[in-house]
C-alpha cells in the first residue's frame, strides 16, 4: 500500500468508528391527530357558497345553500367548516344543539 492510500484508509476506519459511537438519532414522535367532534349548523346568512377548498377564489364554487339549511360539521380548518360537499364559512352559520 502506498502511503496516500493508508491515509486515506486509516481516515475512513475513524470515520467508520465515530459513527458507531455517536447516539443513535432519537425518534420523533408522532402525535396523533384529535378526533373531530361532529355537530350540526345552520345557515344563518343569506345563500352561504359550499367551497372545494377552503378559500376565496375564482372557480371554486360548488353550490350554495338557502339561509336555514342544516349542514353537519365533520371538520375545520381555521375559519371554514368542512361538510360533506365541501368548505363553507363557519361565521355565516350558528351550531344547532342535538
Amino acid at each position: 500500500m502506498h502511503r496516500k492510500e493508508m491515509v486515506m484508509a486509516a481516515a475512513k476506519k475513524e470515520t467508520t468508528k465515530k459513527a458507531a459511537e455517536k447516539k443513535p438519532a432519537e425518534k420523533k414522535q408522532t402525535v396523533k391527530k384529535e378526533e373531530f367532534e361532529t355537530f350540526k349548523a345552520q345557515v344563518v346568512y343569506g345563500s352561504l357558497n359550499v367551497r372545494k377548498d377552503p378559500e376565496i377564489k375564482e372557480g371554486n364554487i360548488i353550490k350554495s345553500l338557502p339561509v336555514d339549511t342544516v349542514v353537519t360539521i365533520i371538520g375545520q380548518k381555521d375559519d371554514w367548516y368542512k361538510i360533506e360537499e365541501g368548505w363553507i364559512m363557519s361565521k355565516y352559520t350558528d351550531r344547532v344543539e342535538k
